[in-house]
Formats: C-alpha cells, sequence, structure tokens
C-alpha cells in the first residue's frame, strides 16, 4: 500500500470521532427540541368549549368577575385549572353570597375535583 494511501486512510480514521459527535449532538438538539415543543403546546391549550359554556353560564348566573381577554384559567381567581390549562379542576365561590340554582351547564366541568362556596 502506497503511503499517500496509508495516510489518507490515517486521517479519515481521524475524523470518524468526530462525525460521531456531530451525530450526537445533532440527537441530542432534535430531542431537546422536542420536548421543548410539546411544552410549548400545553401551555397554549384551551379549554373545551363545552367547559367555557359551563364557566360562563355560573358567572352570568351569580355575577362572578368576567375575564377580559385570553383564558379564564389565568385571569379569574375564582376558576383553577388543570396543569396544561385544559380543563376546570376546582372553583372558589367562597363569600359570593350564592342564591338560587346552579345551573344546567355546570355538568359540561367534566374534572370538577372541589368547588367551595361556603359563606363564613
Amino acid at each position: 500500500m502506497s503511503t499517500s494511501r496509508t495516510q489518507t486512510l490515517r486521517r479519515q480514521r481521524q475524523h470518524q470521532p468526530n462525525m460521531r459527535f456531530m451525530d450526537r449532538l445533532v440527537v441530542y438538539f432534535i430531542l431537546f427540541c422536542s420536548v421543548d415543543l410539546r411544552l410549548i403546546r400545553k401551555a397554549n391549550a384551551a379549554l373545551p368549549p363545552d367547559e367555557i359554556t359551563a364557566i360562563e353560564a355560573l358567572r352570568d348566573k351569580f355575577n362572578l368577575s368576567n375575564w377580559t381577554a385570553g383564558d379564564p384559567c389565568s385571569n379569574v381567581k375564582w376558576i383553577k385549572c388543570s396543569g396544561a390549562k385544559t380543563n376546570v379542576e376546582l372553583l372558589l365561590l367562597t363569600n359570593s353570597n350564592l342564591t338560587g340554582t346552579i345551573p344546567s351547564e355546570f355538568k359540561n366541568l367534566k374534572s370538577i375535583i372541589t368547588m367551595y362556596v361556603n359563606n363564613p
């Protein structure tokens, strides 16, 4: 084998570890971005329309505070939602002097865990 051919093979072998490093770096970057995109998608999740209808009915029936724009999970103190903000899980209606019946749309709150309605 000629000397130049041997030198070429040595150079190629020296570059292989760098290529493996670059391949790994690309894979890690893709994994990092895919995880990040999933988090962004969850952060922008919205309540289903039937849950919006339910909390609007509660708001109108009991004269509760309104959200001006955007996500009611972030803008109203009496509504607490799941971590992904895709379902209402808690209603804080203490000291609201509630009277009357609960609107039928309340049944649309499929993930409700707790509802505080006491008046101390």
